[in-house]
């Protein structure tokens, strides 16, 4: 597309254009606040291969997003950080991602329970165990957590849930069809 000079759109929805383990987290679980050119020390080993070295890797990476036109981030913050390691700011455009509020409108609303969700991959990264943190701080008898989905972290914090009494108050939905999120 570049070399015919036809006009490209790229969406950046997470950092693995500058972070060789795309979540901004170090191994130490640290964010990482260096930029993507110097995360030697995050590289892993793949399918027993040693892997091209992170600064060639994302010098690679950031040299072939100059050639797109356009690139769309969800969020102010993953525009910054783009920015910060390289990426001219003229080509970021932030657009969020939105939800059709009406698909989730409630029928009756309870005003003795504040509901509180969460959708989406159970990773570490993701930050669920700073909200069950928080849950555990206060009175959880006024609010229900409902998190849906799955990944690596799911029974470390169901065991977290567990050990600080929060079980009434947080359910565990596991995968739900997309289709099926609103009920």
């Amino acid at each position: 597309c570049y070399r015919r000079q036809i006009a490209t759109v790229m969406t950046l929805h997470d950092y693995w254009g500058i972070c060789y383990k795309n979540t901004l987290l170090k191994n130490s679980g640290e964010i990482c606040k260096q930029g993507g050119l110097v995360c030697l020390d995050c590289r892993e080993v793949l399918a027993g291969r040693l892997p091209v070295p992170s600064p060639v890797r994302n010098t690679q990476i950031l040299f072939s997003l100059r050639k797109v036109d356009r690139l769309i981030t969800p969020s102010r913050f993953v525009a910054e950080q783009y920015a910060a390691n390289g990426v001219l700011k003229d080509k970021l455009t932030v657009i969020q991602n939105g939800i059709d509020v009406e698909t989730f409108s409630p029928g009756h609303r309870s005003t003795a329970t504040l509901t509180l969700g969460f959708i989406g991959h159970l990773g570490n990264h993701k930050g669920v165990e700073i909200l069950l943190h928080a849950l555990s701080l206060m009175d959880a008898s006024k609010v229900r957590l409902l998190i849906v989905g799955t990944g690596d972290e799911a029974e470390r914090l169901q065991m977290f849930c567990h050990e600080r009494g929060l079980d009434p108050y947080v359910t565990f939905c596991g995968h739900v069809e997309n289709q099926r999120i609103a009920a």
